[in-house]
Parts: structure tokens; sequence; C-alpha cells
């Protein structure tokens, strides 16, 4: 053969081969890429975890099938369930009673999963639960500002270049829902921690009885290190707005690399219009219970908490549906005379409402006010109702 033509019938013979390898490599890829498991994500829902907010969150980790959803109280954390998962997702709330829940035993649970490679995303109550204090989880080298805070307002918050790149989205200035969240300063912190502020307020609270005051440029998200475990936390809600769920599922890439993407379920074009009563939200049943409802495709669900009930949130529903959870919240709510005569005047014209234990308790009389078992399915009590 000619020497020429030889050399070329290699070369091509060795392309064939290279495109061969790399196709199979490609496949291999391919299939673990496909076979790469749900990220295992723990959602703390025990006492402390309260209001709309941890509706939210369960929606924005519920429908991402990157994530595993786990709903996880103070027992399952002392009884080591996080042995089993690989990120907690703390809400907001009150960081007192959600420390206080988890007690000595289950805080140090949580220093330890964190300490050992887990991750941890907080928000609001989450993220001071993370501060350097002796009855938080000192997760992250940084004090509480006392008086610093509180209020409930839209607040400016810029995410920094290097924030922008550890969470995987933006930089820049968005507006975001800020209710009474902790305000915080650097400090020498915990063994093995370290944190950088990744965003901080462009804009404050003006100083009122003794709380707010101007905490322009603190900072509103940290990300840092325990141990092995990476530890990231935003002082706002960012769950609670659809223009900053970036800001959300951001934190979530940043402490595991993985991208969740919600896919949420189609619904009809005239669904039942449902309010999911938040202020009473306590524990895995409110949580599980909004959930089988979001499910369907004939239901649009919508949170209501006190102030919706006082405006005008009735008069754009169907079914008003309160699960059992905190007594005090409902009796606080459903025993004022002018949001009773809401509630009447609701299902006067036509609106039901399904009440599961304590939730019914304040709830006025009527005929179609339906008073149902602690544990009661509303999926199936629509279901029967229709």
């Amino acid at each position: 053969m000619d020497p020429r033509k030889k050399r070329f019938a290699l070369q091509m013979a060795a392309v064939v081969l290279f495109l061969i390898c790399s196709g199979c490599a490609a496949a291999k890829n391919a299939q673990e890429s496909s076979a790469v498991r749900p990220v295992r994500t723990g959602f703390y829902v025990d006492k402390g975890s309260r209001s709309s907010g941890v509706l939210f969150w369960a929606r924005l980790l519920a429908y991402s099938p990157q994530l595993k959803l786990v709903l996880v109280d103070a027992e399952d954390i002392r009884q080591n369930k996080l042995d089993e998962l690989d990120l907690l997702v703390v809400p907001g709330g009150s960081s007192n009673l959600q420390c206080r829940t988890l007690g000595p035993e289950g805080m140090e649970k949580v220093r330890d999963f964190v300490a050992k490679g887990g991750s941890y995303t907080g928000a609001c109550a989450g993220f001071h639960c993370a501060l350097d204090k002796p009855d938080r989880l000192r997760l992250l080298p940084f004090e509480y500002r006392p008086g610093a805070g509180g209020a409930t307002a839209m607040l400016r918050v810029e995410i920094s270049e290097k924030g922008a790149r550890i969470m995987g989205i933006n930089p820049g200035v968005r507006w975001a829902r800020y209710s009474h969240g902790p305000i915080c300063r650097p400090k020498s912190g915990p063994d093995g921690s370290r944190g950088e502020v990744l965003g901080v307020y462009k804009s404050t609270i003006p100083r009122s009885n003794n709380q707010g005051g101007d905490f322009y440029g603190a900072p509103a998200v940290i990300f840092g290190q325990f141990g092995k475990g990476k530890v990231i936390a935003a002082s706002f809600h960012p769950e609670s707005r659809e223009s900053t769920h970036d800001i959300a599922l951001g934190c979530i890439y940043a402490v595991t690399g993985v991208r969740p993407v919600p896919v949420y379920p189609l619904k009809k074009a005239r669904p039942l219009r449902v309010g999911f009563c938040s202020p009473g939200i306590v524990g895995k049943y409110g949580v599980n219970s909004m959930l089988a409802l979001d499910r369907q495709s004939d239901l649009d669900v919508n949170f209501v908490d006190n102030q919706a009930l006082c405006t005008d949130a009735l008069r754009h529903l169907d079914v008003l549906v309160v699960p059992h959870g905190a007594e005090t919240a409902y009796k606080g709510m459903f025993t004022a005379e002018f949001l009773r005569a809401r509630l009447i005047e609701f299902m006067d014209r036509g609106g039901t409402i399904l009440a599961s234990g304590n939730g019914a308790l304040h709830l006025p009389a009527h005929a179609r006010m339906h008073a149902l078992p602690p544990d009661a399915d509303f999926v199936e009590a629509l279901s029967a109702l229709r």
C-alpha cells in the first residue's frame, strides 16, 4: 500500500476510535448524571416554625425534583434523623421557640450534623438560630445586635458579585420581604466556623419603641462553614415573594451544589379557590395537608393570614381550610367580632369552611362550617362535599 494512504488510514482509524471512546464516556456521564440521587432535605416544622413562610418554603422544596423533602421535628432530630439527610432547612417564626423545642440535645445534634459535612439553610428565625449565642446553634461567627430590626417592611437587599457566583444568581439590588428579622454583626466565632457576607441591606426601618434603627449595610445573607459542613442564612424571607425565589433556591445551591428547579402542578382553567389558614400552622400535619391540597389540579390554594382575612381575601375564595394547629393563634383571631362577622358573611354567600381539630373550636356555628377530626384528610372532605 502507498505509504501516504497507509498513514491516512491509520489516522482515520484513530479518529474513529476517539469518537467511539468519547461517545462511551459521554453516555456514561449522562447515565451517572441521571442517576444522581436527590438531595435529602430535612425541613424543620416543629414549634416556632410558623406563618405562611413555612408553607412557601414547603412548596419550593416539595416541587423541586432535585430535592427529596422530609418533614422533621425536634424529636426526629434527637432520634438521629439527620443522619439520613444531606440538608436541613429552618424557616422563619420564633428562633427562641425553635431552639427551646430542640433543647440542648437537639441543638447539639444539628451542630454535629453540620460539623460532619451536612448543609444548613436558614431564613429569618432560621438565620437567628445559626448565630453565635449560648442558646442558639452557633454555626456562624456573627452575633445578634440587640434592639436592631423589628417591624415588617419591604426592604432593598443587595447581593454582591461574589454572593451571586456562590448562589448561582444575578447580582444587584432587589426588594425583599422583611419581618422582624435579626440584625447581626461579625464576631470572633465558635471554633471551626467561618463566615462572609454575601448580601447587605440597602434600606432600613425608622427607629420606634426601642426597635429598628439604622441597619443600612448590615448583613442580609451570610455564607460560611462549620466543621466540614456549609451554612447559609438570610435574615429576611426570600421564600415569600416570587421576585426573591432565586435567592431562596440559590441558598440551597450554595451549600449543596445542586440547583433546585420547582415544577408546579398544572391547574384547570377554573379551579376551586381554597384559602389555607396559615397563622396556626405547627408541625407536620399542617404542611402535609397543604401539599395534599396544592397537588390537586382542580384546586387553587392560597395562604391567608389574619390580615388577609380581615381585608378582602374571603371575597376571592370558595373554601377556607383551617388545620388543627396552634389553638392560641386561632382563639386570638376567631374571637374578634369583626372577623367573625366576615366569616359568617362568607358562609352566608355560599362559602365553605373546613376546620380540623382545634381549628374549629372558636369558629362561628353555621351550616357551612364543617368541624373535622384533628387528623382529617381535607382532600377527602372536599370530595365528599362536591
